[in-house]
């Protein structure tokens, strides 16, 4: 299912990410501590969405075609928009 066992931390990313963005919609008022973590992590899926864009996670083109919209959702806009820019930019 996955290219590499190293995208095993990537998908615990995800995990965590998706976990507490559920933690802090739940919350009545805003909790520093989860907001923060939250921050970092979601700063984090550029991170994957820059690994993503070299080596795609999945053998599957169905499944890196959902984790693609997946990292999208926490990078604040579609990674595809992305790709040609750093592609430009850091591949010149």
């Amino acid at each position: 299912m996955l290219r590499y066992s190293a995208h095993i931390r990537s998908l615990i990313y995800g995990a965590i990410c998706i976990t507490l963005f559920v933690l802090n919609y739940q919350q009545t008022s805003i909790q520093p501590v989860l907001y923060g973590l939250l921050l970092f992590f979601s700063f984090s899926s550029a991170i994957m969405a820059h690994n993503h864009n070299h080596s795609p996670m999945f053998k599957s083109n169905f499944l890196n075609h959902a984790w693609s919209h997946f990292l999208s959702f926490f990078y604040g806009h579609p990674i595809t928009v992305w790709t040609p820019v750093h592609n430009r930019n850091h591949h010149t």
